[in-house]
């Protein structure tokens, strides 16, 4: 496998062994293809307002990075116009795709939506989802709210009954690791 990013590699027997999912080999060769060659730009992750300042305290920016990350995929719409989710926070600006995601979360703390506690975010209706993740226009809306409202569910069951509602607990209890057998993937 020359020419393969070396993480690929560690992972292969992970993703030859799977049960539960399957890649198509020729959609995604299809896919490798149709985006070769294009100027697929890095973007820029630091961008307020897209997110909290850099030097909010650390309970906002867990807070933020955390329940942004349960619900951190697909940002294009699976049937026509295959449009990706954009939405406009400020008024004037518009973002899409993840950005725009983190945009929403950002306009909802403006409107005072208490989209950080895990109380709210357990029972949080399909409509206030709705709401929260409002798009430009029809054509590109957020892909798979249902799913992500249901993550959000889930999420804020779990943080209420092992950490308090809190992420910042989570990250405590695992004594800010990701592995290990007491990181926070392992809780």
């Amino acid at each position: 496998m020359a020419g393969v990013n070396s993480y690929t590699k560690t992972l292969e027997s992970v993703w030859r062994k799977t049960t539960d999912v399957r890649v198509n080999g020729n959609r995604l060769q299809q896919l490798i293809e149709d985006v070769k060659g294009k100027d697929l730009p890095i973007p820029a992750w630091d961008i307020y307002p897209a997110h909290p300042k850099l030097n909010c305290d650390i309970e906002e920016w867990v807070n933020f990075v955390c329940w942004i990350n349960t619900i951190n995929f697909v940002f294009t719409n699976f049937d026509p116009p295959y449009a990706k989710f954009v939405v406009e926070y400020p008024v004037g600006v518009t973002w899409s795709g993840a950005f725009a995601m983190q945009a929403c979360f950002m306009r909802a703390l403006e409107e005072n939506i208490p989209i950080f506690d895990a109380a709210y975010m357990r029972e949080i209706p399909l409509t206030d989802a709705a709401h929260i993740f409002r798009a430009i226009d029809e054509d590109h809306e957020i892909p798979m709210l249902a799913e992500r409202q249901t993550i959000f569910n889930d999420v804020g069951k779990v943080l209420l009954n092992r950490y308090g509602g809190s992420w910042l607990n989570l990250f405590k209890v695992a004594d800010w690791r990701a592995f290990g057998g007491l990181g926070i993937v392992d809780h």
